[in-house]
């Protein structure tokens, strides 16, 4: 058990995390204090009965797998504990089942928090808790419910408010899962495409016979890729760099790339270029109009044993 305070106010919030990782307890810590929490810690559900009974915090943060006493257990135990029972319970849990959300209410829970979580996610369920507490406290009328789930049946005796609140935490959570599930489906999709581009060119360049036909698939290939706006290869000769291939991008010409080399070039002589390169200010972009980006990646690459400079 450690302890650790931090001044905030003369109305300080404490609240109790229950956690047997101490990496991910501390990270938890640092996370609180920065937002002005005062935080007491325990690393089991039996540690941390006996330190809300001396210190009585606002709200118990706790995993739900533990050595000794679960989550499950602990707020079981304070909820039954009239001195205890107005402290705010969220339990950290993987919500794996349904039956996990009727564990937490038989348990009294007040809040669920589904890993992984976002830091906002947590600290507006400790806000909540905060906020509906007086009306938590002053409707604790319990309600015997019970219901029955893939053949098991739970009985839930909690507070209107808690089961309300517990309710709207779960669907907060299910709604957060789902917005990650759609992102994640978003960039999967993006992902097929990128290779799907790639493969393309990659087929593609085996029916080109001259370097003009491998230039001018490449960059105009390039185009397939999500993302890209534009593309252009330079080939360098003797020292110099010559304008080989150019897709989406008109007004980059050899006149206006002439007067002064792009920095990947610069580094592509000098050996620097050695993988794909982020250029942020591309000085041969900056001579075309306005409206194009001044940005690029840069890709070196190797054509008959020379350098070549494949941007995008």
């Amino acid at each position: 058990m450690s302890e650790r305070t931090k001044p905030n106010s003369a109305e300080e919030t404490t609240v109790l995390i229950v956690e047997d990782s101490p990496t991910q307890a501390d990270q938890l810590r640092w996370l609180l204090e920065e937002n002005g929490f005062v935080v007491i810690a325990a690393r089991d559900g039996e540690e941390a009965l006996e330190l809300a009974k001396a210190r009585m915090p606002s709200v118990i943060i706790s995993g739900v797998m533990m050595s000794k006493m679960d989550g499950n257990q602990l707020c079981l135990a304070v909820k039954a504990d009239p001195a205890l029972k107005s402290i705010g319970v969220i339990l950290v849990t993987t919500l794996s089942s349904p039956h996990d959300v009727f564990k937490g209410l038989e348990a009294g829970a007040d809040n669920f928090l589904v890993k992984p979580y976002q830091e906002e996610q947590l600290l507006s369920g400790i806000r909540s808790l905060l906020a509906n507490r007086e009306g938590r406290d002053a409707r604790q009328r319990e309600v015997g419910i019970g219901i029955e789930l893939a053949g098991k049946r739970h009985l839930i005796n909690s507070g209107q408010q808690q089961i309300l609140d517990l309710l709207i935490s779960t669907y907060e959570q299910a709604v957060g899962l789902n917005q990650q599930l759609e992102t994640r489906q978003r960039e999967l999709a993006q992902s097929n495409k990128t290779l799907n581009a790639l493969y393309g060119l990659a087929g593609g360049f085996n029916h080109c016979r001259s370097e003009a036909e491998v230039a001018a698939f490449a960059v105009k290939g390039a185009l397939s890729i999500p993302s890209v706006r534009a593309a252009w290869l330079y080939l360098r000769d003797s020292g110099s760099y010559r304008l080989a291939g150019l897709a989406g991008l008109v007004e980059l010409d050899e006149a206006a790339a002439t007067p002064q080399k792009c920095t990947c070039q610069r580094m592509l002589d000098h050996g620097e270029l050695t993988g794909t390169e982020h250029i942020q200010y591309c000085e041969c972009l900056a001579e075309t109009s306005a409206s194009n980006p001044r940005g690029h990646v840069g890709i070196p690459l190797t054509v008959d044993g020379s350098g070549a400079d494949f941007s995008i």
